[in-house]
């Protein structure tokens, strides 16, 4: 617990001091499981929820899968290029995700922002080391001027 108090009052104190209003706030899990051969492995989860510019600079500098997780009638006024659609209100939502790559950064976005936080707890809560969310949503996206394709 001391371990994380210096870094999170680091994180408030930058965050003060920068001229940009940006929105920041990251939880880190460790997980541990033990096989039944009686093995253990812990594994570290980070989430974090971050702003449009935040969110499109992590993406750029750290690749990973970028997820819509809309309906198709919101995806189809657009998504952030690259994106893949899995439906958080579809039956199979966890089974899909089930099949992504856990190595890599999940990107995870909706509308608005609170689809996407339901969508990046269940990922951390699966295992993915590193989940990041967009804050205000594809609505937040857009408000920035960045890219969307249909």
């Amino acid at each position: 617990m001391k371990k994380l108090i210096f870094p999170l009052a680091t994180m408030v104190l930058l965050a003060s001091c920068t001229s940009e209003k940006t929105h920041t706030e990251t939880s880190t899990t460790s997980t541990t499981v033990t096989t039944t051969e009686g093995e253990s492995t812990t594994t570290s989860s980070s989430l974090s929820t971050v702003d449009a510019a935040t969110f499109k600079s992590e993406m750029e500098s750290t690749p990973g899968t970028l997820l819509d997780v809309r309906t198709p009638e919101e995806v189809a006024a657009g998504i952030i290029p690259g994106a893949t659609v899995i439906n958080i209100n579809d039956s199979d939502f966890e089974t899909r995700i089930d099949q992504l790559d856990k190595t890599k950064p999940v990107y995870v976005y909706c509308k608005a922002g609170g689809r996407s936080a339901r969508a990046a707890d269940m990922l951390k809560e699966k295992g993915f080391p590193v989940v990041v969310n967009l804050d205000g949503g594809i609505m937040a996206w857009t408000d920035k001027g960045f890219e969307t394709a249909k």
